[in-house]
């Protein structure tokens, strides 16, 4: 009797164990590299994983004229960090108010359930924006879409870069205003 229930502890305690040792892929949509955008709300891109799935995916961003790095608020700092991105197999990022004419560097990379880490993936563009010198008087020329209208809300947006160099947000809720 005792052989026998030593054969069914065995049996009972083997199992088989798969270690996921393969890292998850990235890649970034938009900006596409050598791009020059004009208007530029969020990055986006897309990762995958063979093992466990993606747990998250994180975004860097450096402007080159100063080499100072993005951290999800003013002002840019000069460590390199990494901001959380929304998703995972399709994934964005909201994007900061870019200098006009200025170069961006992204990088993103993603981790999976398992811990392994994806290469980077790095895109490189300029930002163009609208060039406008007077955003007063350019927003005043604009009309707002009406409430209902195709939008379904009361709230318009136009995006221009202002004589300062920097680009704007102009929105029209009652009166236009740049942010």
């Amino acid at each position: 009797m005792l052989i026998g229930w030593a054969l069914l502890l065995v049996a009972a305690t083997q199992s088989a164990w798969a270690v996921d040792t393969s890292s998850p892929t990235v890649s970034i949509t938009a900006p596409a590299a050598g791009s020059s955008p004009i208007i530029l709300r969020s990055v986006t891109g897309a990762s995958s994983d063979v093992g466990d799935g993606v747990q998250r995916v994180e975004v860097s961003i450096r402007r080159l004229s100063d080499n100072l790095y993005w951290a999800g608020a003013e002002p840019w700092g000069s460590s390199q960090a990494w901001n959380s991105a929304t998703g995972t197999v399709n994934w964005s990022y909201t994007a900061p108010f870019w200098d006009t004419e200025s170069g961006y560097e992204i990088a993103t990379r993603a981790y999976d359930v398992a811990g392994n880490v994806s290469p980077l993936a790095v895109s490189a563009f300029t930002f163009t924006g609208w060039k406008l010198q007077n955003v007063t008087q350019a927003a005043a020329a604009l009309q707002p879409v009406a409430v209902g209208a195709a939008r379904g809300d009361a709230t318009s947006r136009v995006y221009a870069g202002g004589a300062d160099g920097r680009a704007y947000e102009l929105t029209h809720a009652g009166g236009w205003t740049r942010s």
